[in-house]
């Protein structure tokens, strides 16, 4: 199993990929938060449908850990790198801390079930329009997408969680494709360019078997895969979906950490029935569900961030319960310029809305408007939210999008407030 790394040609740009700064932002506070968000968002996005485009059952995503003395020993890691050693510890890689060859690797993976795997021609080299290759997306392509605007997440930013959740800046993918039912196994890992051995080197190394063309494809031989299943213990067998293997895992990732990011991230399509996750090590599994949301909410070890969780749980429950009728709905707004005024609110719900919120009951509003798409006709759409005077002191309102949190939301606060904005499919 040999690593493949392209001496940079004469006419080449010197290329230092920085695709973590793309996660530099307060809305994602720690790396286990933005592996959960965009690891899980682009699984929603992969998630096998039926004919008339709805989900075929729940999504099941698979989170281990294995660190400490449960890591990969050196002599078991040391064959899925032959070929990477002086690359990682080549001057000006842009690694901080590179992993010796001798070093136990500890590992998170990520699994997904109940979706289509990375589809696509393998040899596939360069975009090609109107064809969706996710494959090519995952392993071949920076900064780019090849999702459509209703998908909720882009494999343009969201797969360099993966190497940036690693101190190697690598990662393994195993797909069993849907469409074929075949396990394709391959390893990116992304440093800046560097020198090694005397020559000069871009930046992308691949695990593969190279082909006269110079493009790396990924490894099919059953006993490798076997193998590589077992060495870090990955649970697909011949199921659709997509296995991710992050090695030397940034030892901020922890299974609390991944705990918490999973119920305040998708405390919504959990509720709803749309997905459960397993946070899983050698010694502890937890499957978080919409009948143990509150369980792995109570098992954070900070109070603050316990309680403020469980009150986010509890409004998300209230709020699934409600039946259109147990909605207040505002006035519509001006077709041509929506705009909040004061009297969207009906003259009749003013006081006892007020009254119930200050009595420390929860409400549920819907807002109507019509969206104009340029050169189409005008939609009629809605949102709802939801509110609760629980003391809440950020007082942030937390936004959703078909399931998938929007973070980092520049809304007014009202503190005190306990609030979240749900948009449900259409053309909103």
């Amino acid at each position: 199993m040999i690593w493949h790394y392209r001496i940079k040609a004469p006419d080449e740009k010197v290329r230092d990929p920085i695709q973590g700064e793309f996660f530099s932002t307060e809305a994602i506070k720690n790396p286990a938060d933005a592996l959960v968000r965009e690891a899980v968002q682009n699984a929603l996005d992969a998630t096998l449908k039926d004919a008339t485009g709805q989900p075929i059952g729940i999504l099941r995503v698979r989170l281990f850990l294995a660190t400490g003395p449960h890591a990969l020993p050196g002599k078991q890691t040391d064959r899925w790198f032959q070929g990477t050693w002086e690359h990682f510890h080549a001057a000006g890689n842009g690694l901080r801390e590179p992993p010796a060859k001798t070093e136990a690797c500890p590992y998170l993976v990520f699994e997904d079930f109940t979706t289509t795997g990375l589809e696509g021609d393998i040899a596939q080299s360069e975009p090609v329009d109107g064809v969706r290759n996710s494959f090519f997306y995952f392993f071949r392509a920076e900064g780019r997408s090849g999702k459509g605007g209703e998908d909720l997440g882009r494999w343009g930013v969201g797969k360099h969680v993966f190497p940036r959740s690693s101190r190697a800046n690598a990662f393994f993918g195993l797909s069993v494709r849907h469409n074929e039912k075949k396990r394709v196994l391959m390893g990116h890992s992304v440093f800046k360019s560097h020198r090694a051995g005397g020559k000069f080197f871009c930046p992308d190394g691949y695990l593969g078997e190279k082909v006269g063309s110079g493009l790396v494809l990924p490894l099919t031989d059953v006993n490798t895969l076997e193998q590589f299943a077992k060495d870090f213990q990955i649970k697909r067998t011949t199921e659709s979906g997509l296995s991710v293997v992050v090695p030397w895992v940034d030892a901020e990732i922890s299974d609390d950490a991944l705990i918490e990011a999973a119920v305040r991230g998708y405390f919504y399509p959990i509720l709803s029935g749309a997905l459960s996750i397993t946070v899983e090590t050698p010694a502890k599994t937890l499957v978080i569900d919409d009948s143990t949301l509150d369980e792995a909410a109570l098992l954070l070890a900070d109070k603050e961030e316990r309680k403020d969780l469980l009150n986010l749980v509890d409004l998300a429950e209230w709020a699934s319960l409600r039946k259109p009728q147990d909605i207040v709905n505002l006035a519509p707004c001006d077709p041509d310029r929506p705009s909040w005024r004061d009297d969207l609110i009906p003259a009749a719900q003013l006081k006892p809305l007020r009254a119930a919120l200050e009595n420390g009951d929860k409400i549920a509003i819907r807002a109507s408007l019509n969206v104009r798409e340029k050169g189409k006709s005008p939609k009629a759409a809605h949102f709802d939210f939801f509110l609760w005077q629980d003391g809440f002191e950020s007082g942030r309102p937390v936004f959703i999008r078909e399931g998938l949190i929007i973070s980092d939301v520049r809304a007014p606060r009202a503190r005190g407030i306990r609030s979240f904005v749900v948009v449900e499919a259409g053309a909103l």
